[in-house]
């Protein structure tokens, strides 16, 4: 029997009643790759609270000081515990995983199990279990879980362009509350210490306790974010990079100011490699419009040829015990200056040594968390692959080599120009020489969740793969 070819079949019966025919064409809409109206229905419970979620990106000083310092829950956070459940709810009538997402998503979750693996293994070798990695490889087990759960649920969230829309303008009211934070805590017009009053002060509260007494890195300008100048710049630059994907490409003049913002603020954090990876960035997008730059630069050189008819301006916050915010900015122009490795040479040292004295170390590494007690002060390596390596040996490296290949094929393939995300994914492994980025070192509070969370977004946007 021959069947009618695909164009004369009838979409629906003519006689099925209304209610019946609205949901067949939904249902062939959702599978033509659409949003139908009950999809998003179903799932804005969910979306608001994603939207709640990114708009907290700001503030990320923890709401209540219960636990260990290091596990005190942010907004973020919060937003992520509630979104969970909500998941769970609406999951059938969510968007499928692409391939891609699939896939990633299989690498986290390979992870996030091997690093409680390799934690258990870690505690197996250990006579004291009182060393300072011991508690930090357990924030570091749950920040990897947290990031496979906020990708793979932010996978599936059903974003039109409403909802685009809508996510847009709260990222630019969140880039903006970010810096004007920072500029009030700067200039002493906030108190750092009224931020963080709510904390259980001492050894309890860890480094937030000392929030107050941050100024040693030009006036502490580092407003709501937390109390590393390495994660408000990361932090800052991951909020610029989803608001320049989710902006649509007209917006060219807004996002050249967006960006001067962005280099600024990273200028005021006190950041060194914040401040160049701003640059750098922004340098991304404004070789794509040489108009703005010409047009910037005109303004800069204005601003130089007349300062000195401005009016003098009290820039108290600029001086600090370390001298000014402006000579150790200007250190990024003296970078073979051993003195301007903040000791980072030594401790690199020390890493390599630990690996020495086991070389199987090399290979597996010395567990999650072993990284903090590899070294007699207890920090971290200021290396990513060197302290990934400290503690998932060439195994754990070689994996996160694979899963950065994939997100960036993948980007590569799905974004749209500027592509915003793709650029950021570069710049933040360039910042790898200095910091550990892609690491859930607690100094970064939830940046790889926000992270995981950018890159789900910009892999939606396209039904490519």
């Amino acid at each position: 029997m021959v069947s009618a070819p695909r164009w004369a079949r009838p979409t629906a019966p003519l006689n099925n009643p209304p209610g019946q025919l609205s949901e067949h064409l939904e249902a062939e809409g959702d599978h033509r790759g659409g949003l139908g109206d009950r999809q998003l229905a179903r799932s804005r419970p969910l979306f608001i609270c994603f939207a709640i979620y990114l708009f907290s990106q700001w503030v990320t000083i923890p709401v209540i000081g219960v636990g260990p310092w290091a596990m005190w829950p942010t907004l973020s956070d919060l937003s992520i515990l509630a979104m969970v459940p909500l998941w769970f709810c609406c999951r059938r009538s969510l968007r499928p995983l692409l391939p891609v997402q699939r896939r990633l998503l299989v690498l986290l979750a390979i992870v996030a199990m091997g690093s409680l693996v390799s934690y258990c293994g870690y505690l197996g070798s250990l006579s004291d279990r009182d060393l300072i990695g011991v508690n930090l490889g357990k924030y570091q087990i749950y920040r990897m879980f947290q990031l496979a759960a906020v990708f793979g649920m932010v996978c599936q969230i059903p974003l039109d362009q409403g909802r685009r829309q809508r996510l847009s303008l709260l990222v630019d009211m969140a880039l903006l509350c970010g810096v004007f934070t920072m500029f009030m805590t700067f200039f002493k017009v906030i108190p750092l210490g009224a931020l963080t009053a709510h904390l259980p002060p001492g050894d309890a509260g860890g480094p937030w306790s000392a929030y107050v007494n941050i100024g040693k890195y030009g006036g502490a300008g580092w407003g709501a974010f937390g109390y590393n100048h390495a994660y408000v710049s990361i932090q800052l630059l991951m909020i610029m990079g989803l608001r320049l994907h989710l902006a649509p490409p007209t917006q060219v003049w807004r996002s050249s100011i967006f960006f001067c913002i962005t280099v600024v603020a990273c200028f005021f954090s006190g950041s060194r490699n914040g401040l160049a990876l701003s640059v750098l960035y922004s340098l991304t997008f404004f070789l794509r419009h040489p108009k703005c730059l010409v047009w910037l630069f005109t303004g800069l050189l204005t601003l130089i040829v007349f300062s000195p008819l401005l009016p003098n301006v009290d820039l108290g916050g600029l001086e600090n015990t370390d001298g000014s915010i402006l000579e150790r900015q200007a250190t990024l122009f003296e970078a073979g200056d051993k003195d301007n490795l903040s000791g980072r040479d030594e401790l690199w040292g020390a890493k390599i040594e630990f690996l020495n004295q086991k070389p199987l170390r090399w290979f597996f590494g010395g567990g999650f968390g072993s990284g903090w007690d590899s070294t007699d002060s207890g920090e971290s390596a200021h290396l990513l692959p060197l302290h990934i390596v400290t503690e998932a040996g060439i195994i754990g490296l070689g994996l996160a080599i694979l899963i950065f290949f994939q997100i960036l094929i993948a980007l590569q393939k799905t974004e749209s120009s500027p592509k915003a995300v793709f650029w950021i994914t570069w710049i933040f492994l360039i910042s790898g020489v200095s910091q550990e980025t892609f690491y859930p070192v607690p100094a970064l509070l939830g940046f790889m969740h926000f992270y995981g969370a950018t890159v789900a977004i910009a892999l939606g946007s396209d039904q490519k793969f």
